[in-house]
Parts: C-alpha cells; sequence; structure tokens
C-alpha cells in the first residue's frame, strides 16, 4: 500500500512539474515561487504540498521512490518502562 500510494504522488508531482515548467520557461526564480503558489492543485488527497515539495517544484527537481528502501518498523508511543 504504501509503495502504490508514493508511486501516485510522484507520478502526480512530475505531472505538475513538467506542466509548471512548461509555462514558466526561463521565468526568475522570485516569480516562479509566485506563479508556483497559484499553478499547482492542492487537493491533499493527491499530494500534500510542503514548502520543500514546492521549493523542489520551482527548481525543476525530479524525485524518484525505490520499493527495495521501505522497511518494517514498529511505533510504540504507549509503552511503560519500568523505572
Amino acid at each position: 500500500m504504501l509503495a502504490t500510494t508514493m508511486a501516485r504522488m510522484l507520478t502526480f508531482y512530475e505531472k505538475q512539474r513538467t506542466a509548471f515548467f512548461e509555462i514558466s520557461g526561463a521565468t526568475l526564480f522570485a516569480k516562479r515561487v509566485e506563479m508556483a503558489g497559484e499553478f499547482i492543485d492542492r487537493n491533499k488527497a493527491t499530494i500534500q504540498w510542503t514548502e520543500g515539495l514546492i521549493g523542489s517544484l520551482v527548481r525543476n527537481q525530479s524525485h524518484t521512490f525505490a520499493t527495495q528502501s521501505i522497511r518494517i518498523g514498529h511505533y510504540r508511543p504507549f509503552c511503560r518502562h519500568a523505572a
């Protein structure tokens, strides 16, 4: 499930990145930051746009995901420890 969600999110990001650079082209960086805020699709069901991710979009950085990097972990926030 995690791999599917990440793949879907990265596919959406790449579509947004390529479409954004088709319209922004060689625009100055500061102007691209403004344009990105207006351009991106903020539907939280597809992607959660953070400042860092918007910065990556503005800098035209692509991202990849490797399924072999997934690890199983435990999260136990309510464990009692003997003192």
